[in-house]
């Protein structure tokens, strides 16, 4: 193998040395700047990018804090809302309560006068009719006329007499 012989060895090594050198020196020189510069540019596109998606992050943790300021507010004013509906409800309960106690105490008076009126009627009439039964009553038994005003004047007499003698013997 002509590699391995010795009196080509300096030379290849000579050459091998001289070509490492040149093709070093254009690596450097041309190809690793433009390598160096995509990696430089690279990093700070990440940087950019990490920097950008922290910015995101925090911009995404203020609008989540801010919805859910909002929606707590939300919730508080439906809270609010409910219980000022609630307290509407049971003032309009109440008012139509009053209203409804007032018609009833109107119709209950109403009905009270109804009835001392009718009484009062009841009891005129239960008068008349009972004046004329003593009257009758008395003439058939005396044999003698009476005329109505003299008769009704003895029976309201006899009426009073009649409840002055109840409240005495209570």
């Amino acid at each position: 193998m002509p590699q391995f012989d010795t009196t080509f060895f300096a030379s290849q090594v000579f050459w091998t040395i001289v070509s490492f050198a040149v093709l070093f020196f254009l690596l450097h020189r041309w190809v690793l700047p433009h390598i160096v510069q995509t990696l430089k540019q690279r990093t700070l596109m990440i940087e950019k990018d990490f920097a950008d998606a922290k910015k995101t992050r925090v911009e995404a943790e203020e609008i989540k804090a801010n919805y859910t300021k909002q929606l707590n507010n939300a919730h508080q004013e439906v809270k609010q809302l409910l219980v000022d509906a609630e307290e509407d409800a049971l003032k309009k309960h109440e008012q139509s309560m009053r209203e409804l106690e007032k018609k009833l105490q109107r119709r209950k008076q109403v009905f009270i006068n109804d009835e001392k009126n009718l009484r009062e009627q009841s009891i005129n009439e239960i008068r008349r009719q009972s004046s004329k039964l003593v009257i009758t009553a008395a003439e058939q038994l005396i044999h003698h006329k009476y005329n109505e005003q003299d008769a009704e004047k003895e029976l309201e007499s006899a009426i009073k007499n009649l409840g002055k003698d109840l409240s005495e013997k209570t």
